[in-house]
């Protein structure tokens, strides 16, 4: 005997929705020579509402790993945001500036979280009571590089292993690369990895079979160069 099974649908009473209340630009900073050590942060707000904006940094250990983790960042492994804490008028925008305390040997990676925190909880209290729409705040997560004053390309690779292993001291993003038997006969493959001090990346065993030394294509402060690794 067929047995039908019903499935009743239940409307939701009060719908929950994600509301980015502040917009932040640029998403990436890296603080280097180039530009003094100094960058900042803009932050904009998208309502008509006064906002209470907070500032926090975190350090990212091991990045580009399994082992990748943030850890809370201190004052001796040094970064300052100014201000910490601000009001952000509606339709308002404020600049948040970054200083590294210190210069590093090897490239720190941070990340810089903003986030509008409640100042009266009142309103909030007031819509939930009345079941009205529960905006939940985004937090935006701003990538953050502190290069070394001394920067250094260095990329190796392991013919056995079919490892290439950053032995500089800044990430680099590989967009390409290729076993070339001269500079016009290259069979290039596509990897757009970012590979982070003392990192590696693995190329298939097919590829590295390939007659002709490595050639790698990533990103630079010039756009797009090449580095011959063998």
């Amino acid at each position: 005997m067929l047995k039908t099974i019903l499935v009743l649908l239940i409307s939701l009473i009060c719908v929950e929705s994600a509301v980015a209340n502040i917009a932040v630009t640029p998403m990436t900073v890296t603080l280097a020579a180039v530009n003094k050590y100094s960058s900042s942060i803009k932050v904009f707000s998208t309502s008509n509402e006064t906002q209470y904006v907070k500032v926090t940094v975190k350090r990212i250990v091991n990045p580009g790993t399994p082992q990748q983790k943030e850890v809370k960042s201190s004052i001796d492994d040094g970064i300052v945001t100014s201000p910490q804490r601000f009001i952000l008028p509606g339709q308002g925008s404020h600049l948040v500036r970054i200083l590294p305390l210190n210069i590093p040997e090897k490239e720190v990676v941070y990340r810089v979280y903003l986030s509008s925190v409640a100042g009266d909880f009142t309103n909030n209290d007031k819509q939930h009571e009345e079941g009205a729409h529960v905006n939940i705040n985004i937090t935006w997560g701003v990538l953050l590089y502190v290069e070394p004053d001394d920067k250094k390309i260095v990329l190796s690779f392991d013919p056995k292993s079919g490892k290439v292993t950053n032995n500089g001291n800044v990430h680099i993003f590989i967009s390409e690369y290729g076993f070339c038997k001269s500079d016009k006969d290259c069979a290039w493959h596509k990897i757009e990895r970012t590979v982070y001090p003392e990192g590696s990346i693995e190329i298939p065993e097919s590829h590295t079979q390939a007659k002709g030394g490595l050639i790698v294509r990533y990103s630079s402060d010039r756009g797009l160069d090449t580095l011959k690794l063998n």
